[in-house]
């Protein structure tokens, strides 16, 4: 236990299990924001090459939403329950 990576590992350990003792998710609301952006990008960088002209913007003013699906993994799902938008309902996916 002398050893500064033993330190290190000990610390990690730690923060993970207080995490998931207090329910809490295992990285923080930041991190989970920039894996989330590095894992669309270059999606996005492919839709602006094959959209790049005027069309783009009008697709995006027109529909307000991406034309492409972008999959950020199971680990990225933090809600398993789905609210209706209109009746604030739980709903299943």
């Amino acid at each position: 236990l002398m050893l500064p990576q033993m330190w290190d590992e000990a610390s990690d350990t730690l923060a993970r299990e207080c995490r998931a003792l207090l329910r809490l998710p295992p990285s923080s609301p930041l991190a989970a924001c920039v894996d989330a952006g590095a894992r669309a990008l270059p999606t996005l960088l492919k839709l602006a090459s094959v959209l790049d002209s005027s069309n783009y913007h009008e697709t995006w003013r027109c529909n307000r939403q991406l034309p492409v699906e972008i999959e950020l993994g199971d680990h990225a799902q933090h809600h398993s329950v789905f609210s209706c938008p209109v009746s604030k309902e739980p709903t299943t996916p």
